[in-house]
């Protein structure tokens, strides 16, 4: 799967208007999994991704944050600046439910092990 193709799903899963949209959704849901995750968890996710969005991620270093489930999608209603929560929890199971297609069942068990039940709730749902 290409960078494009990702984005396409995304669009496509959220229905959004365009790439633009989709790219900035992925990055930001990806951004702060990425900071939830350990940098070993996050590197294995990235080497599986397309090397745009493996970059991106593998900029991200530092110890894991702790974010429950309303702290990690607020973050995400911040960054896009949507009104409700309710929103920006959609767009994180939409970008979720790519990025389970992405990467291998084992990769995507092992980072979906490092989140807080709740957030793994949505992870499996996705």
């Amino acid at each position: 799967m290409t960078a494009l193709e990702f984005y396409r799903k995304v669009r496509d899963r959220l229905g959004l208007a365009d790439i633009e949209e989709a790219e900035t959704a992925t990055r930001s849901v990806l951004a702060a999994l990425a900071d939830r995750i350990t940098d070993d968890e996050a590197n294995d996710m990235a080497s599986q991704l397309p090397t745009e969005l493996g970059d991106f991620i593998r900029r991200r270093t530092g110890p894991p944050q702790e974010m429950d489930m309303d702290t990690f999608i607020s973050r995400i209603q911040s960054d896009l600046d949507l009104e409700e929560w309710q929103h920006a929890a959609n767009v994180t199971r939409g970008v979720f439910s790519v990025l389970k297609e992405a990467v291998s069942e084992g990769e995507w068990r092992d980072v979906v092990s490092q989140l807080p039940a709740e957030l793994q709730d949505m992870f499996v749902r996705a």
